[in-house]
Order: structure tokens, then sequence, then C-alpha cells
């Protein structure tokens, strides 16, 4: 019985010999399992929160990214497509002005995701503001109408400035017209069905 009593003591002991190799050692936390990864993921989330934070403070950028006008000249005006990309970024947002052709009919704005209604445009003196309430890429399709000015045999039509740094202007126009536009780089022309 003594020896049995001794036995049992010797086993009762031998569990805490294990589990005192497990102890934190001192100035450290023994957490278990489901307690870190949830630590883990807080400072993951605080992480990711500061990241967005810092993307925020980036320096504000408002700009024309690329700027594409179709221009279609008839006997009396010409119809005028003008399609713009627009990058706004960091935290204060300012508007940006879009340079407009004649009198508008149509204008879309599109989010960098494809949906409308996000940005609003606003008259402004050589054509209209955009205005958007957060940070990203914006694509703004007009259509407007252009009469022509015709002075001494000469027709004329304002397309105003550019706005881009990368830019590009199609002209259609009846084949027996000549046409110039100062400082500008001709890529093609070419002629088809009495028009080029």
């Amino acid at each position: 019985m003594k020896r049995s009593v001794r036995i049992a003591i010797v086993l009762l002991m031998m569990p805490l010999g294990p589990l005192a190799a497990f102890a934190a050692p001192a100035g450290k936390v023994a957490l278990p399992l489901k307690d870190y990864l949830a630590l883990v993921e807080t400072a993951e989330r605080a992480e990711k929160q500061r990241a967005e934070e810092q993307a925020r403070r980036e320096t504000p950028v408002a700009e024309v990214v690329s700027q594409r006008i179709a221009v279609t000249v008839g006997a009396r005006e010409a119809a005028i497509v003008s399609d713009f990309e627009v990058l706004l970024q960091g935290k204060a947002l300012r508007p940006v002005l879009l340079p407009l052709a004649g009198f508008p009919e149509t204008i879309e704005i599109r989010d960098e995701a494809g949906k409308a209604g996000a940005a609003a445009v606003a008259a402004a003196e050589g054509g209209v503001m955009l205005n958007a309430p957060q940070p990203g890429r914006y694509t703004v399709h007009m259509t407007s109408r252009a009469g022509l000015e015709t002075e001494g045999g000469t027709g004329r039509i304002d397309l105003g400035t550019v706005a881009a740094p990368v830019a590009s202007t199609e002209i259609d126009l009846p084949a027996d017209r000549s046409w110039s536009s100062p400082g500008t780089v001709v890529v093609d022309e070419t002629a088809q069905n009495g028009r080029r």
C-alpha cells in the first residue's frame, strides 16, 4: 500500500513537470490559439486602415488623363463627340475643367466601375467643371453641336483647349474642303465616299 501511494504521488507530480516547460518566460504572455489569431486579425485590420489613411493623404491630383474628340463637319455645323478620362486623388478633391466645343447636347459620367451618377458637371467658361464626391477615375462622354463661323469663305470651329497629355482629334469633313489646325501633327489622312 505504501508503495502504491508513492507511485500515485510520483505520477501526480509528473504532469506538472512537462507543463512547467511550456510556461511563458518572464515578460512574455502565453495565449490560447483563438486569442492569438484574433490579435493577428486586429493588427492586420489596423495596418490596412493605416494604409488607406495614408492613401487619402496623397498629394491631391485632379487632371484630365486622356482626351479624344471626333468632329463631323457638315454644311453649316459640326457634330462633336468628346471623351475624357479624369483622375481624382487625395483627400481634398478639386473640380476639373473639361473643355467643350459648341453647345452640349448630352453628357454621361461614369466611375471606374462603370456606374453613372457618382459625379456631376456644372457650366463653366470654356467648358464644364467635373465635380466628384470621392477619388477615382471617371470617364465623361459628351456630344455637342457647333456652328461654322464663316468669314471670307473660310469656316472655323473652336474645339477648345487640349486638357490632357494624351489627346487625339479625328475630323470628318467633305473631301472638297481643305483644313488646317496649327500646332497639330497629322497621323493619317484618307478620302472615301466624298469625305475625308
